[in-house]
């Protein structure tokens, strides 16, 4: 049953004990006319106003490490990363789908199946070990009520951790929005949570919260002209190759030179 209120848990989850059919639909639909009058509303505020967010936890040279990420199975993780030498990991952004207009959100859930495919069917020297999150995770701007359609359920069977940063559609303040439905509060409750939460967003999904320091930067930001250019939703598939100058802690840590491909798309 979905869930009223947050709960701490013990380690974190990162997927169902057992794999489910794909949705057919969305739990809670978009207006169209309300999303048009909204970004009617705030269409010049798009371009000038800026949101702060709160400082991360700890100190600004901490290391966020793969086996913290991973819990009790972070010293298996790593050790597995060390011996490979190098790290995979799962790269996309502007996933949220508010709509299933020229098949967006079916482009959602078919790549999001393909990258749970690709962790489950890979070699274990080129698993990918987490799905790095470039923004814009939920349309149109973070709202609470969407979090299940657009992002638990269409990574309910991702066997991995999900890192974000937030793009403009999870940052962006509507006008007369309460401070406890700001965005940021929203993202910062489902990816930068002291513990393993399960939230009320993922409804009845197992996936916890993760629990990042903080919010970092904010990534995309999308406006309109460029979004309708937008070829398609892909992931990319980055494998990081770790030199022998890595520090042990760091082995999770992305890298600058990797070697990319796309994983999938339409």
């Amino acid at each position: 049953m979905p869930r009223d209120l947050n709960t701490v848990v013990s380690q974190p989850i990162f997927d169902e004990s057992q794999t489910t059919p794909d949705p057919s639909a969305f739990k809670t639909t978009h207006d169209p006319a309300r999303d048009k009058q909204l970004y009617a509303e705030v269409k010049d505020l798009l371009a000038k106003d800026v949101v702060s967010f709160d400082k991360m936890r700890g100190n600004p040279d901490d290391l966020y490490s793969l086996e913290t990420v991973y819990g009790p199975n972070g010293t298996r993780v790593v050790d597995e990363v060390k011996k490979a030498g190098q790290i995979t990991f799962h790269a996309a952004g502007d996933t949220g789908a508010s709509t299933d207009a020229r098949g967006k959100y079916r482009d959602e859930i078919t790549v999001a199946d393909q990258m749970a495919e690709d962790c489950h069917v890979s070699d274990p020297t080129i698993r990918p070990r987490f799905f790095y999150h470039l923004g814009d995770v939920v349309y149109d701007f973070c709202e609470p009520e969407y979090w299940y359609d657009q992002f638990y359920e269409p990574y309910r069977n991702y066997p991995a951790p999900i890192l974000a940063i937030p793009g403009n559609h999870d940052s962006f303040i509507l006008p007369s929005t309460a401070p406890s439905a700001y965005p940021l509060v929203t993202f910062a409750r489902n990816f930068c949570a002291q513990d393993p939460t399960l939230t009320r967003e993922a409804g009845s999904l197992h996936r916890t919260s993760m629990t990042q320091p903080g919010v970092y930067i904010s990534s995309l930001n999308c406006n309109g002209s460029r979004r309708r250019n937008t070829p398609g939703l892909y992931s990319w598939r980055c494998i990081t190759r770790l030199s022998a100058t890595v520090q042990p802690q760091a082995a999770g840590a992305v890298q600058t030179t990797a070697q990319v491909r796309r994983c999938s798309g339409k």
